[in-house]
């Protein structure tokens, strides 16, 4: 089978085995899915899109069996013109959606592709549950892939601090910024220097350096620029992660469990907000509303932690391996 996925061409870098990207949703749900079904025998890749290769884009994936198309909030009527060419070529076309932003300022983008595709593609069952409820059709949940090196289960914080720390896009900034009471709670039994790696933005450095000022003895934090590589040098060096959400935020509740996976297949326990897709992992992770708590039980049971995580690794590794998302693409294909 012939299948493409279309990207935005900004997201995509070439590099020394194949395309890349620092877009989380590019490479868990386009670059890894591709180069596993590569190796099954498919004809895959990801093909990047913008106004000025949109002809030789058209030529190059109108013999495709499936095109999936991606989210493009930066130019969505140049996607949009792109499927419904495919449409009328008689391509399957199918289109993956990853996060919900049904009601906000790209919603008729997602609305258009939705009602345009042959399959829909969801990142999460939430998802799946509200492409039902706001545009009456079904669709296809299909995970994010694990990405990185397995790491060893370990909890053996070195010194009087704890070393927590909390990876993710800037957008998700201030559900950090409104766990910090409950992070300051938590470091007045035991202090927490807090890794923030995320992308420069304006501002955060200097919210670190005012917090430190006036509350270094339970709680420092300190940012980091995020790359992928310094994903994983600073999950190995951390003692836990944490991943606080907002109950009021849709984006959020709808969200893959992709931070949580990448976590636990570091070897980290993780302390987080309950939002769905993180309840299968309840069992070997804290989940729940008041992250102080978590942080303290954690702090009192850290003979549990490694066994947890390990148990959680063995799952990862039995449900959500590269070759187990491709399994569900393939699927995904055969109902397009």
């Amino acid at each position: 089978m012939k299948v493409v996925w279309v990207a935005r061409k900004a997201d995509l870098q070439p590099g020394s085995e194949g395309e890349s990207s620092a877009v989380a949703s590019v490479r868990y749900r386009a670059i890894i899915p591709a180069r596993e079904l590569s190796s099954r025998g498919h004809q895959a890749q990801v093909i990047g899109l913008d106004r000025k290769c949109f002809d030789s884009v058209r030529d190059q994936i109108s013999a495709a069996d499936r095109v999936v198309f991606l989210k493009n909030y930066f130019d969505p009527e140049c996607a949009e013109q792109l499927l419904q060419e495919m449409r009328a070529r008689g391509v399957k076309t199918l289109f993956d959606l990853s996060d919900d932003r049904l009601q906000e300022e790209y919603g008729s983008h997602l609305q258009h592709m939705i009602e345009r595709v042959d399959a829909i593609v969801a990142a999460s069952p939430t998802l799946q549950e509200i492409v039902m409820r706001h545009a009456r059709k079904d669709s296809v949940v299909v995970g994010d892939p694990f990405e990185g090196p397995m790491g060893e289960p370990r909890w053996s914080p070195q010194g009087p601090r704890l070393k927590a720390l909390w990876f993710g896009h800037p957008t998700n900034l201030e559900s950090l910024y409104e766990a910090l009471p409950s992070l300051l709670q938590a470091g007045k039994s035991k202090p927490i220097d807090l890794r923030i790696l995320t992308e420069r933005v304006d501002g955060i450095e200097r919210a670190c350096k005012e917090l430190n000022s006036r509350h270094r003895h339970a709680l420092s934090m300190r940012f980091a620029e995020w790359s992928i590589a310094e994903t994983w040098n600073s999950l190995a060096a951390t003692d836990f992660v944490i991943i606080p959400s907002r109950p009021d935020d849709r984006r959020l509740l709808a969200k893959s469990p992709n931070r949580i996976i990448e976590s636990l297949w570091a070897g980290r326990f993780v302390v987080a907000h309950p939002i769905p897709s993180y309840m299968e992992f309840g069992q070997w992770a804290w989940i729940g509303e008041d992250l102080a708590e978590g942080i303290v039980w954690m702090a009192k049971h850290g003979s549990l932690l490694a066994a947890r995580v390990r148990a959680a690794q063995e799952y990862i590794a039995a449900t959500y391996s590269p070759q187990r998302i491709a399994s569900e693409w393939e699927r995904a294909f055969e109902k397009a």
